[in-house]
């Protein structure tokens, strides 16, 4: 073979091994892609942003401010306030249904005997709408009957104890058609609290403090009480008939807002 010949072949075969050697080391490079490196964490801008109902748009959820219906109750909201009526604050010398309760348990005891059981009715008024700043009281004698659960129930007394002035005063009353024996039971914890709030919810509205349109979730443990105690409650109606269509279903007049 030709000296130029050999030459010849040997340089190709050099080129061929280089470009292998290449390819080689080029290949290992290729087999991890940038893009599939995983990330070290979440992007700076998704971080802390929770996204609700993607399927109806996609809007983010973010923390409601704090507003009017975050006030609980008591709390008129805004748009409300321009609708209450001015009320015009009456001067008292009793200002708490606990003060009221407190006089009208005294007088019981001092007219029935300090040793007398008894059972003292809810808050309640003579009338509907009220013609003064009476709260009225029955108070229901009582005398355990031998051999049972019950006990017999005596001519109440009704204690009226006015808001203005502080005075008590007490009248016998003649004996219920309907209350004459009581089983003995407990009235639970929930229905006490909530008659306390509504009994202190009648005296506001008395002293002008609240509307009536603005009291009818506060009043509503007068009917709560009547439904676990349907005798007094249907004592109360012979007796003082229009107030106790109010204290059923409370409702604002022009005399009483």
């Amino acid at each position: 073979m030709p000296l130029r010949s050999a030459r010849g072949l040997l340089l190709v075969a050099s080129v061929g091994l280089a470009a292998s050697s290449c390819k080689r080391q080029a290949e290992p490079e290729a087999a991890t892609p940038a893009a599939e490196v995983a990330p070290s964490g979440p992007p700076k801008g998704d971080a802390m942003t929770y996204v609700s109902g993607a399927k109806h748009g996609g809007a983010t959820q973010e923390a409601a401010p704090a507003g009017d219906d975050a006030q609980g109750d008591d709390a008129a909201p805004t748009e409300a306030k321009a609708d209450e009526p001015a009320l015009v604050e009456l001067a008292a010398k009793i200002t708490t249904a606990e003060e009221a309760r407190r006089l009208a348990e005294d007088a019981a005891g001092e007219a029935l005997g300090v040793s007398a059981e008894s059972r003292i009715s809810p808050a309640l008024t003579p009338t509907w709408p009220p013609t003064d700043l009476t709260l009225i009281y029955l108070a229901y004698p009582m005398a355990p009957i031998e051999g049972t659960m019950k006990v017999k129930v005596g001519k109440p007394v009704e204690i009226r104890v006015n808001l203005e002035d502080g005075a008590v005063a007490t009248k016998r009353l003649k004996p219920s058609s309907v209350v004459k024996t009581l089983d003995l039971k407990r009235e639970s914890s929930a229905v006490r609290q909530n008659l306390a709030t509504a009994e202190q919810a009648l005296v506001n509205v008395l002293l002008r403090k609240r509307s009536v349109a603005r009291s009818f979730r506060l009043l509503d443990g007068y009917r709560e009480w009547f439904n676990e105690n349907l005798e007094f409650m249907t004592d109360f109606s012979h007796r003082y008939g229009k107030a106790m269509r109010f204290f059923k279903d409370p409702s604002p007049s022009a005399e009483m807002p």
